[in-house]
């Protein structure tokens, strides 16, 4: 086989690189996610259904039917508009390493590069959630010096804040997603690594955390930390009356303008709107009145003058049902222009266990050969209710 023919190369590396890709992907496989076949660019949309409650009403036999209501779906549209590249030159060395089953480690760094944007934005989602406990700052878990038992508060408070809000918790389908931080406090506890207490040896053979406490437990290096700027001097209150409901808040600041991040957390103190909201846009609180976007709309009208506090930067580790999060990605087209054979082959390939989809393109240029990976996808959040973070 000569080295450069390329046609029989392009799929065994193609095929490497989604199963690396799946091996090191984490969120995309896990969430509420859905696939259309047909080829697509950036800016296509994919619709995702969200089932809407449905109430007990009572029986009332009679010659009509009733006019069942009961079913209202919202749909969320979910645009694939991430579209990422990875793009390595190759030996002829690596090349011929493909064949045999290897995989360049200029391809296996690529797939690193879109397995990393890929999760960063998915993790970034989750910025989107009001709902949290635990303390900013300090790592969850923390083992008891005396009984060498994790102290799990801040996981059963999350788990008790799903069940209020009735969350499903069918088996498999809560995942509690933390940073490396959080995971060495639990594999320092008994409950996490002395079979005795988890029912099992994986903790100390291989550092499984599993399914523990009713939740699929999973480490990630991309778990989401929120920066916030401490607010400066100068009291910051609400502004006024604002509607239950609204997202738009107005902020009144005494002195020194101060600045606001997309995913921080701002608090009311008091009354009907108290409690926990996040900005959903960068903005500057200027020295006076600022309308500030946040979610989730306002628990109740404020009357003015309540005072606002900023939460301080935090590791986001998050207890969420897989439907909390969307994912969808598409294939995309391959498009070689008249008369260029030759000059660029594509392939494209759909992964059956996951879902996800990667595109494989060689090109000819100044005197060498071009090789790039590029997938397209896209997130959303439909159920923030489904999710509670875990502050760390």
């Amino acid at each position: 086989m000569a080295v450069n023919d390329f046609s029989t190369i392009l799929t065994p590396l193609l095929a490497q690189g989604l199963e690396k890709m799946r091996e090191k992907s984490v969120l995309p496989r896990i969430v509420n996610h859905d696939f259309d076949p047909a080829p697509g660019a950036k800016g296509s949309t994919v619709q995702i259904m969200v089932m809407s409650d449905i109430s007990a009403t009572d029986i009332v036999p009679g010659h009509i039917a009733p006019d069942t209501q009961a079913l209202v779906p919202t749909v969320t549209n979910l645009v694939c508009d991430q579209w990422k590249e990875a793009a390595f030159t190759l030996t002829d060395k690596d090349l011929m390493q493909v064949p045999t089953g290897v995989i360049p480690q200029a391809a296996e760094r690529a797939i690193d590069a879109i397995v990393t944007a890929m999760e960063t934005y998915m993790f970034g989602l989750f910025l989107g959630v009001p709902y949290m406990n635990g303390v900013a700052g300090t790592t969850p878990f923390a083992v008891n010096a005396t009984t060498g038992l994790n102290d799990m508060t801040v996981y059963i408070n999350a788990r008790k804040a799903l069940n209020i809000r009735k969350v499903p918790s069918g088996d498999g389908e809560r995942i509690s997603l933390i940073d490396p931080d959080a995971a060495g406090n639990l594999l320092n506890g008994r409950q996490f690594i002395d079979a005795a207490w988890r029912g099992d040896p994986g903790g100390i053979i291989n550092g499984a955390i599993g399914f523990k406490l009713g939740a699929n437990w999973a480490e990630s290096n991309y778990v989401t930390a929120n920066t916030s700027t401490p607010l400066t001097a100068g009291a910051l209150t609400v502004n006024g009356v604002n509607a239950k409901g609204s997202t738009s808040l107005s902020l009144a600041k005494a002195t020194n303008a101060a600045p606001l991040k997309k995913g921080n957390t701002i608090t009311i103190a008091a009354g009907p709107a108290a409690g926990s909201y996040r900005v959903t846009a960068d903005t500057t609180l200027i020295v006076g009145n600022t309308a500030v976007p946040i979610t989730p709309g306002l628990y109740g009208a404020t009357a003015g003058g309540e005072t606002v506090t900023l939460l301080a930067s935090a590791v986001q580790n998050v207890l969420f049902h897989r439907d909390a999060i969307a994912f969808v990605t598409r294939p995309l087209a391959e498009s070689t222009p008249p008369g260029a054979a030759g000059l660029a082959m594509f392939e494209t390939m759909v992964d059956p266990v996951s879902g996800l989809t990667l595109r494989l393109e060689v090109a000819r240029e100044f005197k060498q050969w071009r090789w790039s990976y590029d997938a397209l996808w896209g997130g959303a959040l439909p159920r923030p209710d489904f999710a509670q973070i875990m502050l760390g």
